[in-house]
């Protein structure tokens, strides 16, 4: 058996390596021309995007009930402007395909081995008269799912002769092992390929199938393949208009699936993923344990899942929300009372307090906790990279170290003494000010009035290129992001980025204008977090793509 598996893992690998360079644009991203072509606005370049770890055990899942998470032992995938699913980045090494030909191993046999999943996936008995038409049955199916489009004569020609391989072995269900394998091994379940349909009216454009879109939609409002109900959309043709797309997203939004998909955008855009590498000093912090910091996390996930999914909700409360959800760790931490028992419950923060808005949640506070002298500069680069879509240089190669501390110095003056240096203050004077305001919460987002000599701890800070620039604590300065332009916008950038699985290019001539369009509508609508997924979706961008060559 094991032989035969390794026939099906050697034909899977030949295909990775006739694709593995592939990652990436269809094209060359750089050469693209400066100005589009005429017709639909400025879609981006056509892409082939591997499937992210996540996605993979979401597809998996789907596809063939398997529960287990199978990529825990994959190579980590790297993260572009915050986000996993950067098409150019998912490349696959020696040690990937490897690892994707022992998952296949062991999936396949799981799933032969259980009968409810068996009957699940293969739907026919493999033996006597009717093993070719349930062969044939299978391999449609199966392959039409974990492909996401119809399974070409040529696929399923070379997949039935795979399985003819296992024709003598005493188990009838070795030929369904083979081609799940073999099918899990493929590039056209590994990887997302888009090629479109050349648009006459168009030149230099591609109008997306079916069947791309329908992708498209569901790795990004699910997080995971595409089911039976949307493929046959697809195929119907109802997904070839902006407004059958926008129907489909909104159907998709209404189904629980959504709140999971979604969580992986938000959890990637708010970096809440990285507090699961935040370790404190237990002397220092006797609260911090894995509890505290599970609870962090979950307080910001229902706050902004409260936000998409609340009718009339406005996504920018975000900032200024006084309303917050606890459980008895996080009370303790903010000084609330606690709900009962292990519970859960909704607070609202007094206007006294100096809570409120994501700046005030402990997630935010820790995880821009960094080491000594560095705190400050990490939770001003937060907010210009993450909530206005900023992008700062990396120091350069000879810039200086934040300088030690010398005797009855205080870290505001160390911090003025490094930005003093004309190399670190471009970069320094948009950053250091803004986390200066939250110098009252400590690494776990715990509120401090006074220091340790009883002096009280100011919270001045500066939001240097904004007037007024000059705020007082991060309640005040959540305020100012909320009725910013900028950070609404970025947003619809975030979004974007996740969506399409590359950064936006700005400008009149690429991505400009669709982000534009995009931002108008979420204001529109009173920014309903909901209502922006919908505008992205049915716009020109979602619908076409720019040409190239693989």
């Amino acid at each position: 058996m094991r032989a035969l598996r390794s026939v099906a893992a050697s034909a899977g690998c030949l295909l990775l390596a006739l694709t593995a360079g592939c990652s990436g644009v269809v094209g060359d991203a750089p050469g693209l021309p400066d100005a589009g072509p005429a017709g639909p606005s400025n879609p981006g370049p056509l892409l082939v995007r591997r499937l992210t770890n996540a996605e993979y055990d979401h597809a998996v899942r789907d596809v063939l009930g398997q529960s287990e998470r199978v990529s825990a032992d994959f190579p980590a995938d790297p993260k572009v402007v915050g986000f996993d699913n950067n098409a150019e980045s998912l490349t696959i090494s020696a040690l990937h395909a490897e690892r994707y030909r022992d998952a296949a191993e062991r999936i396949a046999a799981a799933v032969i081995a259980s009968p409810a999943r068996r009957a699940a996936v293969v739907g026919c008995a493999l033996t006597g008269d009717g093993r070719d038409a349930c062969l044939r049955a299978f391999i449609d199916a199966f392959g039409r799912r974990a492909f996401r489009r119809p399974v070409t004569p040529t696929e399923a020609a070379g997949l039935r002769e795979l399985a003819a391989i296992a024709a003598d072995d005493p188990d009838p269900d070795m030929a369904a092992a083979l081609v799940i394998e073999a099918v899990l091994q493929s590039p056209s379940f590994l990887f997302r390929t888009e090629f479109g349909d050349v648009d006459a009216a168009h030149p230099g454009l591609h109008r997306l199938r079916g069947a791309d879109l329908a992708a498209r939609l569901s790795f990004f409002l699910w997080g995971t393949t595409p089911d039976d109900a949307l493929l046959a959309r697809a195929q119907a043709g109802t997904l070839d208009t902006a407004e059958g797309l926008a129907a489909a997203a909104r159907a998709m939004l209404a189904d629980p699936r959504a709140r999971d998909g979604l969580g992986g955008f938000y959890r990637q855009w708010l970096r809440l993923y990285t507090l699961d590498d935040a370790h404190r000093d237990p002397a220092l912090y006797p609260a911090w344990n894995a509890g505290l910091r599970a609870s962090m996390e979950s307080e910001t996930a229902r706050v902004v899942d409260d936000l998409i999914w609340r009718d009339g909700a406005n996504f920018l409360d975000l900032f200024t929300a006084r309303a917050t959800f606890v459980d008895a760790r996080l009370a303790a931490l903010y000084g609330v009372a606690a709900p009962a028992g292990d519970a859960w419950g909704r607070v609202e923060m007094p206007e006294s307090s100096a809570r409120a808005g994501l700046l005030t949640h402990a997630s935010y506070l820790t995880l821009t906790a960094h080491t000594e002298g560095s705190t400050l500069i990490h939770r001003g680069k937060f907010v210009r990279e993450v909530l206005l879509c900023e992008t700062l240089p990396s120091p350069p190669a000879n810039v200086p170290s934040i300088p030690a501390a010398v005797p009855g110095e205080t870290e505001l003056e160390r911090l003025e003494r490094h930005r003093s240096d004309p190399a670190c203050n471009n970069c320094h004077r948009r950053m250091d000010p803004i986390g200066m305001g939250m110098r009252r919460y400590d690494a776990l987002g715990a509120l401090h009035l006074v220091d340790a000599q009883m002096r009280p701890i100011p919270q001045a800070g500066n939001l240097y290129g904004y007037a007024p620039a000059d705020f007082d604590g991060p309640v005040a300065l959540g305020q100012r992001l909320r009725a910013a332009p900028e950070v609404a916008q970025c947003v619809v950038r975030q979004v974007f980025r996740y969506a399409f699985g590359r950064p936006e290019v700005l400008g009149p001539s690429d991505d400009g204008p669709s982000i534009d369009r995009a931002s108008e509508r979420f204001r529109a609508s009173g920014y309903s977090f909901r209502e922006l997924l919908v505008a992205v979706v049915s716009s020109d961008a979602f619908r076409y793509g720019r040409e190239g060559g693989l």
